[in-house]
């Protein structure tokens, strides 16, 4: 039987600093599990550990600054629950 690998998740030093930013981990918080998920593991999937803290830093900036990542944006630009950026039908 084939075991399923448990979620992703920062490292200890990573969530140290993100929580160091009081309004950028209030928000990440505030933000759905389905949210919180993908964004944890677009942070601490490369190999690379430049491209882990660069994505981190990304991710708390964005927070900081209440945006949803990049991760969420649609290749038009408009965020996923941006509705108004929808084309029209």
């Amino acid at each position: 039987m084939r075991t399923r690998p448990g979620p992703a998740a920062l490292t200890e030093d990573e969530e140290k600093l993100f929580r160091a930013n009081d309004v950028a981990w209030r928000f990440f918080e505030s933000q759905p599990p389905s949210y919180r998920r993908v964004c944890i593991s677009w942070v601490v999937s490369p190999k690379q550990d430049a491209t882990r803290k660069k994505r981190l830093a990304t991710l708390i900036e964005d927070s900081e600054n209440h945006r949803k990542s990049a991760t969420f944006k649609r290749a038009s630009g408009g965020a996923w629950t941006d509705k108004s950026n929808r084309p029209p039908r």
